[in-house]
Formats: C-alpha cells, structure tokens, sequence
C-alpha cells in the first residue's frame, strides 16, 4: 500500500501522489544504478593481519595486501598465501606496493626497501621507513621519512627534502616532476629545485595523499574535507563529501572513489553528480579505509584499518537485508504495483513498500494480529490482499480493513480471477475455496464456496496456485503433484508414477509458447501438452543446476528462467526449443546475498526487474547487470614442469621457467629417457575463481583439445621422440577464455631413434635378411644335392645289391646244383639228395629274404654261408672242407652287416683257388670286431694262389664280383683298403693259399 496513500490520502491529490511516487522510483534507480557486492576478508578467511595499509593488484591478477605486523599477503581468488620476514621480506610491517616494468613486487616496509622476483626477496635501504614507492618511465623513486631516494642502477641518490622539519606522507613523480606531499602542503621538484604549490587551506594544510589520474592530471587529498587538483604551480580546490579523506582513486569506468579516516568509501559514478557511500554496515571490513585499488576485472579492492581486506564487485544483485532498512530477515512473499511499486512482507514485522529512502511499513503486524504472511497480492483498485497462515485472510483498502475467515484460517496462497471480484483460495487443511466479493451500502461482503472431490478436486495440502493463458487453475500441491482443474473437470494430474520427480510441487509457472515449469523438491520439471497428455522433462543438478531442492521460480524479458533453491539462484538460458542452453549460478559469492529462496517468493516486473524473497532479506537484480562473459578472462600462468612426478629443477637441474611462470626463452629440450612430462597450471580469477576450468592440448600428439577440466595438472606418458607444443587455457565464467599459453617442447632422440641409424639399421637388416636367405637357400640347395646324391647311392646300392644277388644267384651255381641233386635222385640216394635240396631251397628262401633288405644279422649271413658251401661241397663231391671261427663274445645275432658281400670271396675261393685240388681243400674264415663299428673277416684257402688263379684266367678277365663288392664297400663309406687279398707262402716260398681280409662296416639302429 502506498504510504502517501495511506497516512495522507486527504491532503494529497491524486496526481501529486503520482509524481511523488515516480521521483521516489527515479531516486531509487539512482540509487541502484551502481550496486556493488561487498565481502570482507579477515584473518578467518587466510589474511595475514586485519590492519591493510598497502593493496595492489598486478599484471597476472592476484591481490597483494601489505598488513601491519603480518607481512605481504597474496590472493588468488580463492586463498591466500603469506609472506613475511621468515621468507626474507625486509619487515613485517608494510606500507607500500609497487609493480616493476619487469613485472617484480616492490614492497616498501618499516625496516627497507624489498624486492621480490616470485620466489626470492632482496632487500635494500636497510633500515629506512619507506612510506611510498613511486615510478617515472625506468626512473624508480622510494620515500623515507629522511629522504627521497633514486635508484641509480644498483646504487641510491638521495633527493633532500626542501625544509628538514617536514613531515612528508606521499610521494608522485611524473615526466620528471616530483610532487611530495607535506604536513606544510604539497611541493614540487623540477630543475633541481623545490616549489611549494600555493593553496587556499580553509582546513588543515596536510596534503595525505597524492594520485595520478590519467596522463596529465593528480589530485592531493588533505583533512577537512579537501580535494584539490594540482596545477604547474597551485593546488585548484575541488568539493568532496568526506572530512577525513586518505584516499583517491579513479577507475577504468571513471567512477572516482574517496576512502576516508571514519566515514568508509564514497564513490561517484562517472557523468553523476550524486556521492554515493559504503560503509561497515554494508559489509565493509572498516570505515577506516588505508588503500583503494582495481583490478584487471573491474573489482575495487580495499585496505581497511582493523577491518581486513574489502573487495566491491559489480554484482547484478543488491541486497535490501536487516543491515539495509528491514527489521526482519525473512521475506516470504512479493507483489508490485505501477504505483505502489514493490511490496512484500518481512517476517513477523508485516509488509512493506520500497521507496528511495528505504522500507516503509504498510501493515504492521498490530493490523492484522498475525505474524506471518505466506502470500500477498495487489488488485486493480489498489488493495492489499495477504494470506496469514492462523488468521485468514486480509484485506486493507483505502478506507477500511477486513479480516476474511470464511475460508479457513490457515491460507497459503491466493489467487485473483480475471474480469472479475473473485479470488481462488488454498488453505493447508480446508482444501480449495472460491471466494467472491460483493459491496452493499454497509461495506464489502464475503462469501466463501468450497470444492473437494465432487468437483473432481483432488485432495491434499496445497501450495501455490497458478491461472494459465487458458484460464485454468494450475494447483500446486505438497503431497500430491500438480493439477489442472477447472470447476467439475480434472484436466490431467501429474505425480511422481507419471514421472514427476517428487509430489512436493512449489511453484508453478507457464512460458511464452505455453510449456509449464515446476520447482519441485527434486529438480525442475518441463510439461508441454499434446494429444497424448501431458509430456515431461526433468532437470536436475546432473544437468548443470546447481541443487534439485527448489522453492521458486520466474521468467525474466527474455523468456529465460530464474530458479531459486536453498543454496541461491539458478539463471537457464532457453534455447528454441525451452532446452538449457546455459546455466549461470549466483551465490554468495556472485552478490546473491539472501541464498535460501523462499517457496514461490520470486517476480518480475514490467522493466525487467528481478525480485526474490529469500530467507535473508529482498533480493533486487539488476535491469542491464554487467555479463560475466564481457568481463576480462583468468590469467594463465605454468606453475611448474615435472618429469616423472618430480619438478624439472629437481630432476634434471634445469630453470626452465621465471618465478611468475613464465616461459624463458627458448624451448623445453630433454632427453628420450625424459618422456614422462607434466604441466602444473595456475589461473586467476577475480570473478569466480572456484569455476574456472582448464583445457590443454599437446600439438603434435593430440588432434582436439581435452575436455574442460577443473584440475589444473597434465601429464604425457611414454611420449615418443620428436617436437611438440602443448597449448593451454583457462575458462571462466561465462566462458572467457584467457590466451593460448603455448610451450615448443622437442624429445631428442636416442642414437638408435635417429634417422641415419634406423636408415643404417634397416639396410643391415636388409643385408642380413639376404644372407639368411642365401644361407637358407644354399643349406637347402645343399640338402637337395645330398638328397639327391643319397638317391644316387642308394639307387646305385640297389644297383649292386641287385647284381650280387644277381651274382650269388648264378645260373650255373644253380643249374649245376640242381643237376647234382638230380643226379643223387638217379642213383637212389634219396636220402642225400633231399637233404641238399633242404639246403639249397633254404638258400633260395634267405637269399631272397634278404635281398629285400639293406642290412642283416651276421647269424644270417654265416648261415646263408653254410648252406652255399655245403652244396658247393655237393657239386663237388666234397673236395674240400671249411670251417668258422668267431671271437669270442662275439654276438652274432645282434650284429648287422650289408648283405651278399662274402659269398663272392667264397665263390672265388672254391672256383680258381681249389678248382684244381680234387681232395685236401680248405676254407677257414675268421670273424672278429676289429672295433664297434668294423668287422674284421678273414677268408684262408689252401689253393693255387693269385697268381696261378690268373694264369688261367681269359686275358683282361676281371672279376665282376669282387669289382661290386669294391663299389658297394666304398659307397657304404668304407676305405679303399676294406678288402685284401694276398697270399700265403711258407717258410720255404712255395705258395700256400690265399688269405682275403674285408672289413665290413657294422649297421647301427640308423
């Protein structure tokens, strides 16, 4: 309810109330036009010490904050690292920061002058207590409270100051010109010469500070108020808020900010005239403010004394909580008006309107004798309608208030019918109500309908209730889904058996193309309507929210959804066809302040403002936020290289990059054993550095980037040798992506990896493979030839096989032993007669036996030998005798030999030795092992001799035999000397016979 409306509606016309309203709305977007979220970081949070003198911001995006008496403390978004005297820092006490041009820290403290490369501190000016650090191009400048001095390479000038009794605080040097700033005003040093500014003083002529902004203008801050702008030669005197200014600072938009002494931090927005303030009761640290500077992202950082580290960020959101005006921190219900603007009630304090001073009671819990208000709207004449969960309803116009019970006392939501006086009415425990609204002459008058299952309502503690395009009544229950429902028809109903997540619906909302959107307690849910029902979609945190417990929702200009959980609020960019597109978080530390939502607490008003109740206050987003994605990206840096899990320092003793992460000139070169790598990154972020993420890619190895990743660490494994380039980048949120960080890495090959070596190698393998072939080829030509000569002897064998069987098995022997058998038949000697042909088919019997063979017992052969000479001896009429000798142990069964060798000895023997003796022949032959692969025999007769034998041979004659034996001897491997044959003499010369030596080769088993 409007206040002017209220408390002064007699006195006020109107259209003045109107034109009130407006200019309290126009001061308010003043007002709001540039929020800042303000968090606080103390010693809780990792700050060295709470007393921040000096803060700077530097190239690769971290914060350093000087303390007093805790050292220099760095922030990377998301902790903080101290450094002080036991790291080498010249004092604990800092008053000063400064970045070089080589990128190093230079750290002005009580007890010297520091520099710090990123890992190691230098100290010089022992013992002076440097107040202010200055840089003029390469000229670098520190002040003491004795002197101003110049570095001069690695030694210092002195620069006195122009009176000895001066107190000095500040120091500024520009193109050569150096200001200082005195208990005594501010002077100027040119020319070897001091001039002190001439100024109008109406306070003190302190000047505490001095800064330049832009290339041509500094300012001079002195107590009392005063900001003067420095001329060549004065100081021009310009207005400022604040009586106890320290510090000034302009930043990248041209919004200049005023710390001061006590008051906290003034800021004016470029182009506005308006000061506007922060003080602890915003969440400042302290209103006692030390330092002011901005980083690369737009924040402004503070130092506060007492108070810590401060930093204001471009929030989209301003939070209107108990520090801002409300009594109370719950706000569970909202509502606007074009002239009331935005209503909403606050706890157990009633309701309330925001104006441009701040909240204004409307109904004070005294009005209504609740103390809460679960839902709260405006009609169109004006009138407050608030739903109290005890007492009823509430209705307060103009001129009356009514208390409505007849509905049920306990109501949790409201909701109005088009075109008409009558409101749908959801109670915890009497269920849905219609309440229609009548005026007679005595005032309003109220009668209520109930509906229940007659009227196809489905039972169950309703929520929140919601009017379609359709004009359907959406009925959001705690414990049954949701329905569609008009009077007497059930539309359709979702519960969780038709794939609703949960049947605790809490708020209900329809978009543009008429898709509906439910916050559940387990995630959000699309229903889209077709001729086969209802169809859903569920959303949930695997999706991208960042919780599924949801309490509210609404649809902003853009058609884009806005979700409220307990832990903040979810922004969902919809894509064509109302699929996520995007998903944005704020929290905490995205300025949403309030964090829990309160259940279907959530509006958009007609200029695109968003408004949440939350558990901790009223939360306003801002009509044109400035975007995350238009914000700078993180800062990369490579922390470190490892080879094998160890830092390449360690490992190989190599200094590959600067201590701030830099790559040195050159490029990473190791060894082929050294191909286990490892790249640490470190990206900072001042937005939200708890989402940046990290992508990284080893051109020459990898075709794609790898997925995002909030790790900063990769590692290669096995890499082969050769050049590659690994690439990386950070991606903030709103996905800003920060330069490619490219790093050459080359893998010298191993002698044996080079090319000339596998050229080499693979020729010598070549020529090996060659000469295997060619050795393979030639062993094979080889075993061909010996298999082919083996076929040749043993074709050659069984050539001469055949033809001493051929010889053993002689015509003659044959014809003429068959004729002596027949012979004996003739002149009855049966007897005789059959027993010699026993023996000569036994004869006949082995010989052919054997001939089929290439080896036989030794028993065999001496019986074959029996039986030729036994029917030699028959043919013969007996004209000689012979016997056998063995050795002894001789085994003559065991022992094989190459058949048909000794009968042709024998046959000789008997034709040309004893040819000639008609009695007193004898053969004797002796058998013995020479060794145990040689059998020694020895064929004696007591014939002719040699040389008798061949007087009556035919000229040229040459025995086939002996000439076969000799072939078959030397082909089974024996020496030329493996038969003999000589004769016997005695004693007085006369021959006695002839002895045949043959040594016959004795088979193995092979």
């Amino acid at each position: 309810m409007n206040l002017f409306i209220q408390t002064s509606a007699a006195m006020f016309p109107l259209y003045l109330r109107t034109a009130l309203f407006l200019l309290g709305l126009g001061c308010f977007h003043i007002l709001v036009a540039q929020t800042r979220q303000v968090q606080t970081f103390t010693v809780a949070d990792g700050l060295a010490q709470s007393q921040v003198y000096a803060v700077l911001a530097d190239s690769r995006g971290y914060i350093w904050a000087g303390t007093q008496g805790g050292g220099l403390a760095r922030y990377d978004g998301i902790d903080f690292t101290t450094f002080s005297d036991v790291n080498g820092l010249a004092d604990n006490y800092v008053q000063a920061l400064h970045e070089g041009q080589s990128g190093d820290l230079w750290i002005g403290t009580r007890r010297g002058l520091s520099r710090f490369d990123g890992r190691q501190f230098y100290n010089q000016l022992p013992y002076q207590s440097i107040l202010a650090i200055a840089a003029d191009g390469a000229d670098f400048y520190a002040l003491s409270f004795d002197a101003i001095f110049k570095q001069n390479g690695t030694d210092w000038d002195s620069i006195p100051f122009p009176k000895p009794y001066l107190r000095v605080y500040d120091l500024l040097v520009r193109e050569g010109r150096i200001l200082l700033g005195t208990d005594r005003g501010a002077w100027a040093y040119e020319r070897n010469r001091w001039q002190q500014l001439r100024a109008d003083f109406p306070a003190a002529h302190q000047v505490w500070a001095l800064e330049q902004i832009g290339p041509n203008t500094a300012y001079a801050l002195a107590p009392g108020g005063q900001l003067f702008r420095v001329g060549r030669d004065s100081l021009l005197e310009r207005p400022i808020p604040a009586q106890t200014p320290t510090v000034y600072y302009v930043d990248q938009t041209g919004t200049t900010w005023l710390g001061t002494q006590n008051e906290g931090v003034f800021y004016l927005p470029k182009d506005r005239s308006q000061w506007q303030r922060i003080r602890r009761r915003d969440n400042l640290g302290s209103n006692h403010i030390r330092a002011i500077t901005e980083d690369r992202w737009g924040n402004i950082w503070v130092g506060t004394s007492g108070g810590g580290l401060s930093v204001l960020r471009q929030a989209p959101f301003r939070a209107y909580d108990t520090q801002h005006g409300l009594p109370a921190r719950e706000v569970y219900a909202l509502a606007q008006d074009d002239s009331l603007g935005i209503v909403f009630s606050n706890g157990n304090k009633g309701v309330f309107r925001l104006t441009a001073d701040g909240p204004v009671p409307l109904v004070t819990p005294q009005d209504i004798r609740t103390s809460k208000i679960k839902s709260l709207h405006i009609d169109s004449a004006q009138n407050l309608w608030l739903a109290t969960p005890g007492n009823g309803l509430y209705l307060k116009t103009d001129s009356s208030e009514y208390a409505v019970t007849s509905c049920g006392k306990y109501v949790l939501d409201l909701q109005a019918i088009p075109n008409s006086d009558n409101w749908w009415v959801a109670t915890a425990y009497e269920g849905l109500s219609l309440l229609q609204v009548t005026e007679d002459s005595t005032g309003l008058q109220f009668s209520c309908r109930s509906y229940g299952r007659e009227a196809e309502l489905p039972l169950g503690r309703i929520e929140s209730l919601y009017l379609d395009r359709r004009g359907r009544l959406l009925i959001a229950y705690r414990d049954s889904g949701l329905a569609c429902w008009t009077p007497g028809k059930l539309h359709w109903q979702l519960r969780t058996t038709d794939g609703l997540p949960s049947n605790n619906v809490r708020a209900v909302r329809q978009d543009s193309i008429g898709y509906y959107w439910l916050a559940t307690a387990r995630g959000l849910v699309r229903v889209g309507e077709s001729s086969q029902g209802p169809q859903l979609r569920v959303f949930r945190n695997t999706e991208g929210l960042q919780s599924n417990n949801l309490y509210s929702l609404t649809l902003d200009q853009h058609q884009h959804l806005w979700v409220g959980s307990e832990r903040g609020v979810d922004h969902l960019e919809l894509d064509a066809a109302r699929n996520p597109r995007q998903i944005t978080f704020y929290g905490r530390d995205e300025g949403f302040t309030g964090i829990e939502n309160c259940t279907n607490a959530a509006l958009t008003v007609p200029d695109g403002t968003l408004w949440f109740g939350t558990m901790n206050g009223l939360m306003q987003y801002n009509t044109a936020p400035q975007r995350t994605n238009n914000r700078p990206p993180p800062t990369l840096a490579l922390r470190d290289v490892q080879l094998r899990y160890r830092s390449v320092r360690d490992s190989i003793g190599q200094q590959l990059l600067s201590p701030w992460g830099s790559l040195l000139p050159g490029e990473i070169t190791l060894e082929y054993a050294q191909n286990q790598v490892g790249f640490q990154l470190q990206a900072v972020d001042q937005i939200q550095a708890d989402a940046v993420q990290y992508q990284w890619q080893l051109a020459g190895w990898e075709q794609q980037w790898s997925l995002p990743s909030a790790q900063g660490n990769a590692s290669y494994a096995n890499l082969p040798p050769g050049q590659y380039t690994f690439r990386a980048r950070a991606i903030g949120s709103g996905n800003r992506r920060s330069e490619v960080l490219s790093i050459p890495v080359e893998i010298i090959p191993a002698f044996w990896q080079t090319v000339p070596f596998r050229i080499t190698l693979l020729v010598a393998l070549i020529v090996l493979a060659l000469l295997l072939v060619w050795t393979v080829f030639r062993r094979y030509r080889r075993q061909q030839e010996r298999i082919a000569e083996r076929l040749r002897l043993d074709n050659r064998l069984l050539e001469l096989e055949q033809k001493a069987l051929q010889l053993q098995m002689n015509p003659h022997f044959l014809a003429n032993a068959l004729q002596g058998i027949q012979h004996e038949l003739l002149t009855g000697a049966h007897e005789r007669a059959n027993r010699y042909l026993t023996k000569f088919g036994a004869l006949m019997r082995s010989t052919l036996h054997h001939s089929r063979s290439n080896r036989i017992p030794l028993s065999d052969e001496v019986e074959n030998l029996r039986h030729y000479l036994d029917l030699e001896r028959f043919r013969l009429s007996e004209r000689f005798e012979y016997a056998f000798h063995f050795a002894e142990a001789l085994e003559v069964d065991l022992i094989e030999i190459p058949p048909m060798l000794l009968q042709p000895f024998l046959e000789n023997a008997i034709h040309h030795g004893l040819r000639s003796k008609q009695t007193g022949g004898r053969i004797d032959i002796t058998i013995t092992e020479e060794s145990t692969a040689v059998l020694l025999v020895k064929i004696a007769d007591n014939g002719i001799g040699l040389r008798a034998s061949a007087t009556q041979k035919a000229a040229g004659h040459q025995s086939t035999a002996l000439r076969v034996i000799k072939e078959r001897l030397t082909l089974l491997g024996a020496e030329d000397t493996a038969f003999q044959m000589e004769e016997q003499r005695s004693e007085n010369g006369t021959t006695t016979g002839v002895l045949v030596t043959v040594r016959l080769p004795i088979l193995d088993g092979s």
